[in-house]
């Protein structure tokens, strides 16, 4: 039975279409329009803004969703035509259905690329290092400068690498080395680029072509990388300097002619971790940190020879300490305090005495914020000396119920049920605060109980809402009144969710969220940006500045970020959380006629309820990366082997570093192994892994199958099983990723169902051991099923009184006949374990790694 709205689709199927080649014209128009802003602003050298690269992105891809459009139209015509039947309604009432949706999304994004204005702004400087003029000539550093000028000018050094702390001074020894090899004649030009961690090869070639005074008319990275190449080819001799590299560079993709013979372009390279460019044949040169008789020099200089006062060089003196050497820091602090009297002196002190946690020496602001950053995870940047700061939290997720005037409120791994009362302060707890795992219990032992939820945004759909902690998410019904809540899609990466986050700063993770009275629209946040998509039929509507959607938001404290919101029961309404204050909006959907109602204000006394709850302090982590952070980095560990698995080619093996591996013929019986291929980043090696878990933080645990290439990884209480495609990049994900006990459902209620610690697999078909804590638990992978699970000096009776009794960090089984390598820390042994039986022995006892695998002699112990 046909109702008029359907009907309608039908009687306005041609004009539907019409309507949408006009909306596509239109938007064409305004396509080349913003084009030709962004080729006017690379000319100028200037970066691209990222909502208009995104706006771009979407209006390409529309464009194409159309041309696909169209051309399923005419097949359907020709059909009928051809056919010499009547229309197909069916058809025609889907298509016109169809194209309508269409109109209205392009629509939008034509009113939204009418928006913008400035497409560009200017590239940002080296971010840690001092600028040349403040260079300072001194003693420590003559042999290094030298040597850099030296192998500059020999023939056969064509890479060279300065690396060193952040804030040492690397980029300003670099700068002022290429100045001399100009002013003597070593090298015509000189071209530099900033990299950073993104690495963006569009980025590189331009700053290179602007240094050079080329114009790139290529749009694609390769034909760009030609013309680079051309350039650099030409006879002139180039010394081209990229500072601040985070990982290992193609050269060729950015086309940079420093191999196949060439001697005419050099490359110098900078880094705050010498391991990038292991892979990339380097002569390299560490920058060290200043004495301190060249700290209080330069100290001395910035500041003025008053320090030597009596009254004064005590101080002077503890400050100058506590810059450690590093000449960016020096700089700042003595310029910061020139000419202050001695209050300012003594503040500046008590603020580094008090950034001492426990001993642990304080990271220098200057050279270590770059670093913090960078980290995604919120808890991550409250970590020091191994343990979470109990650090204050107030509303970190929120999301609206099903019920009338009900929200779900997250303080990390706790909640609560609130009646919001809207516009009044009779608010009132309903229930809580519990742990998220015992009022959800379909999330115990998921990263959402442990760590907690970041974000949340209820559905339209009933008692559903999406679910996020970092990097991944999950739609829950989370079933009102009730314990009955059950996952209904994921655990997953968001970009598996959404995969138009990817390439986006909400890959990573997302602040906040919450649904738009729009059928299935949601305004999701990260810092500064906010998305709107329709979450349902997964699509990007657009990514803009919070300011340029919630106008309303300008010179508040929400203009660069929201930490948690959820949509009011009122229409076009939502509460906004940052800290703790908050703010009542009407959000005007799809327009900027947005406004606050009655201002920003305090959580508290606004919300009585609250009183005593927030804030909060949720410290309990249970994963081993969160507990060993300081001021904000992760502290790089000594870490050994943490995972391992035998390979389908004889004697060899993949041994994992948390987020880096590498294939080892590992010789049994012998000390003549050899690494085949690595260390390197897993996310390089497996790119199928790219944007998990399994790539960072990394893999726990892994065995190998008994069929073809195949093998399962861990990371937390998530697991995969994998084709790892030997020698090749050419892996792929077959199952997962998903929980251990989705994998695995008989580990529910065991040790097992939160991380397994190491495994590897028996001689016996389709078995395999896994050791969590002191227990093991002989499983079938193939069929799923559970054998045991016993104490570990049960079932391998050799271990008992050994370093293995209490637990095992990794293991693989070998290729000769039941034999296993097991390992922790820096020790391994060598095992037959005898399945099926107690006759296990050890062979030759337990030995440290090092120096019984000498292949691994300066790759372990890692820092990762």
């Amino acid at each position: 039975m046909w109702s008029g709205h359907h009907v309608g689709f039908l009687l306005h199927y041609k004009q539907n279409l019409k309507n949408l080649e006009d909306e596509v014209n239109n938007l064409e128009e305004q396509r080349s329009n913003v084009e030709g802003k962004v080729n006017e602003a690379n000319r100028r050298g200037e970066a691209i803004d990222d909502i208009v690269s995104f706006w771009l992105k979407d209006a390409d891809e529309t464009r194409q969703g159309v041309d696909e459009f169209r051309d399923e139209v005419t097949v359907k015509e020709n059909m009928s035509f051809f056919n010499f039947s009547c229309p197909n309604f069916v058809s025609r009432y889907r298509l016109s259905k169809e194209a309508k949706k269409k109109v209205v999304h392009i629509k939008y994004l034509t009113e939204e690329g009418g928006k913008i204005g400035t497409v560009s702004h200017p590239r940002e400087a080296p971010p840690e290092e001092l600028s040349s003029r403040d260079y300072e000539a001194f003693h420590s550093r003559d042999k290094v400068f030298k040597g850099i000028a030296e192998a500059l000018k020999d023939p056969k050094v064509n890479k060279i690498g300065v690396y060193g702390t952040g804030g040492v001074g690397k980029t300003t020894m670099v700068t002022k080395v290429g100045e001399l090899v100009m002013r003597d004649g070593t090298f015509d030009e000189v071209a530099m680029a900033v990299v950073s961690q993104d690495a963006n090869v569009i980025k590189i070639q331009g700053q290179l072509a602007d240094c050079l005074n080329l114009k790139l008319r290529g749009e694609t990275e390769v034909e760009r990388a030609t013309q680079l190449w051309n350039r650099l080819n030409n006879g002139k001799k180039y010394l081209i300097i990229l500072d601040d590299v985070w990982q290992e560079l193609n050269l060729k993709e950015i086309g940079i002619p420093s191999t196949d013979g060439n001697k005419s372009c050099k490359v110098v390279l900078t880094s705050r971790n010498r391991d990038v460019w292991k892979n990339m044949d380097v002569k390299d040169f560490k920058n060290e940190n200043l004495s301190e008789e060249e700290s209080w020099a330069l100290f001395k200089k910035k500041v003025g020879n008053n320090v030597d006062a009596p009254e004064l060089r005590e101080k002077a003196w503890a400050i100058c300490k506590e810059c450690q050497g590093l000449p960016v820091d020096i700089i700042a602090l003595g310029s910061a305090l020139m000419g202050k009297d001695m209050d300012a002196w003594q503040d500046e002190l008590d603020k580094l005495k008090n950034s001492k946690i426990e001993g642990i020496i304080p990271k220098v602001f200057a050279s270590s914020k770059g670093s913090y950053d960078q980290l995604d995870s919120k808890d991550a940047k409250s970590c020091i000396n191994g343990n979470l700061v109990k650090k204050s939290s107030y509303i970190n997720a929120a999301f609206r119920s099903s019920q009338t005037n009900e929200a779900y409120i997250f303080m990390k791994n706790e909640y609560l049920q609130l009646d919001y009362a809207p516009s009044s302060t009779n608010d009132k707890v309903l229930n809580g605060p519990l742990r998220i795992s015992e009022g959800f219990p379909s999330l115990k032992n998921t990263v959402f109980a442990k760590l907690g939820i970041d974000c949340a945004f209820g559905s339209h759909h009933g008692d559903e809402a999406f679910i996020f902690s970092g990097n991944l998410c999950a739609r829950i019904n989370y079933a009102s009144k009730t314990r009955n809540d059950k996952i209904i899609q994921g655990p997953m990466t968001i970009i598996q969710m959404f995969h138009f986050f990817k390439g986006t700063v909400f890959e990573s993770g997302i602040d906040s969220a919450f649904e738009s009275t729009v059928l299935d629209e949601a305004y999701l946040f990260k810092g500064s940006q906010y998305a709107l998509i329709n979450y349902n039929d997964p699509y990007l509507i657009a990514i803009r500045h919070i300011t340029d959607g919630f106008v309303s938001l300008k010179d508040t404290i929400f203009e660069s970020g929201i930490e948690a919101a959820f949509a009011s029961h009122r229409a076009n309404e939502a509460y906004i959380f940052k800290g703790d204050s908050y703010a009542r909006i009407n959000f005007a959907p799809h327009t900027t006629n947005d406004y606050i109602m009655g201002g920003v204000k305090k959580i508290a006394p606004n919300w009585p309820t609250l009183h005593g709850i927030l804030s909060r302090k949720n410290t309990e982590l249970d994963s081993k990366d969160a507990k060993s952070c300081i001021n904000g980095n992760l502290v790089k560990k000594s870490n050994y082997i943490n995972a391992a698995f035998r390979s389908c080619h004889t004697n060899q093996a993949y041994l994992f570093m948390k987020n880096e591996y590498l294939r080892l013929d590992y010789a049994p019986g012998s000390t003549n192994d050899k690494v085949l291929n690595g260390p390197l980043r897993i996310s390089e090696g497996f790119p199928s892994l790219k944007n998990t878990a399994f790539a960072e933080p990394g893999i726990d645990c892994a065995f190998g199958s008994h069929h073809g290439d195949e093998a399962f990884i861990f990371s937390g209480n998530l697991c995969a099983r994998i084709n790892y495609a030997p020698g090749t990049t050419n892996d792929k994900i077959i199952q997962g990723p998903m929980t251990i006990i989705q994998m695995f459902p008989f580990f529910k209620g065991t040790v097992f169902e939160s991380s397994i610690d190491s495994a590897f697999e028996s001689t016996v078909l389709d078995e395999a051991y896994l050791f969590k804590g002191n227990q093991y638990a002989l499983i079938n992978y193939n069929d799923p099923h559970l054998i045991a699970i016993r104490h570990i000096t049960e079932g391998f009776v050799s271990l008992k009184d050994t370093i293995f009794e209490s637990g095992i960090e990794a293991a693989f089984a070998s290729h000769r006949t039941n034999e296993a390598y097991l390992f922790k820390g820096d020790s391994y042994a060598r095992i037959n374990f005898a399945p099926h039986s107690t006759n296990d022995y050890i062979m030759g006892g337990v030995k440290k790694i090092l120096p019984n695998w000498p292949s691994l002699h300066g790759i372990l112990s890692r820092k990762n």
